[in-house]
């Protein structure tokens, strides 16, 4: 039978072909969700304090289309990395700050359910705060991310040379201990956090459940459900293969490297349906003007979720 790639591939032929049709959809997707979600929200002026930081997923989601993916589909169709090792290391950064950024954009979100709904008498989101939150969120993602460029850690080559992040096979002490650095503060910590608000949130909402059943409770505990769902979906496997690569002698086959990158890009693509859709003041713009929005609205209040 007739080889289907040349020795100097690391994947069949149909593989890049493959992932180069799904990061050219995950792309062209996540670019028209996240910009028309971003759209809505800024020419409806809807800068209530948690729309703030869903703008800031959004905006941390539609980078990743429109300077991440590209990149990457074209490195499929040429079948490896043509770029040259600088661009591998600003592409790695860039992708690596916007990754921590979406997921810290989560942990935000997810405290401020579980202030909103655990203690709904006590102190609520701020615009002020808000801000200061977002200016953190960045902050805390370029100081995750940016020592590999200063000797700590590496960015090089991954996912059968069609992508760039953290040198995870690296075994010497530099990388190691960088690695641990960031799978403990990019990863562990955001989902400790994340599922301790979520778990206090059940516990609260069945605790009450009973007594009121209504139509409010019933959609955060679906929220709070998918929410925790596409983090986990988009993130595990991703996490899981960085570890089993920096310390299990397991060995990953090229082709099933780029599987957890590309579920880690897929979430630009249901962010913005998940975040934006189960927004009550978006849903209502869409229930009561259909036609018009993309237009300006003018709101005379902000809006602030309930639980």
């Amino acid at each position: 039978m007739e080889k289907t790639h040349d020795s100097k591939f690391l994947m069949e032929t149909w593989e890049y072909n493959l992932y180069a049709v799904l990061l050219f959809l995950i792309g062209f997707l996540g670019f028209n969700f996240n910009l028309i979600s971003l759209t809505l929200i800024c020419k409806n002026k809807l800068w209530s304090p948690i729309n703030i930081i869903i703008l800031n997923l959004l905006f941390s989601d539609f980078l990743v289309s429109f300077l991440g993916t590209p990149w990457t589909f074209f490195a499929a169709v040429y079948k490896g990395w043509p770029f040259g090792r600088n661009i591998c290391i600003a592409y790695g950064f860039l992708m690596g700050v916007c990754g921590i950024s979406s997921i810290t954009s989560l942990t935000v979100l997810a405290v401020e359910r579980f202030c909103l709904i655990v203690f709904p008498l006590g102190k609520q989101l701020t615009t002020k705060v808000a801000v200061f939150g977002v200016m953190f969120i960045w902050t805390y993602s370029i100081v995750l991310t940016i020592p590999p460029i200063f000797g700590w850690g590496e960015y090089s080559n991954e996912a059968a040379n069609i992508s760039c992040s953290v040198n995870w096979e690296s075994h010497e002490h530099n990388s190691t201990s960088y690695i641990i650095f960031l799978a403990f503060f990019g990863f562990v910590v955001p989902l400790f956090v994340i599922l301790y608000s979520y778990g206090n949130i059940i516990f609260k909402i069945n605790r009450n459940f009973s007594r009121k059943k209504n139509r409010s409770e019933k959609r955060v505990t679906f929220m709070i459900g998918l929410m925790i769902t596409t983090f986990l979906l988009a993130w595990t496997p991703y996490a899981i293969y960085a570890l089993i690569e920096q310390f299990s002698s397991m060995e990953i086959s090229p082709n099933m490297e780029v599987i957890p990158a590309v579920f880690a890009k897929s979430s630009i693509v249901y962010n913005p349906i998940i975040y934006v859709t189960l927004n009550k003041q978006l849903l209502a713009h869409f229930a009561t003007k259909p036609t018009k929005l993309l237009r300006p609205h003018n709101t005379s209040t902000d809006y602030q979720p309930r639980p």
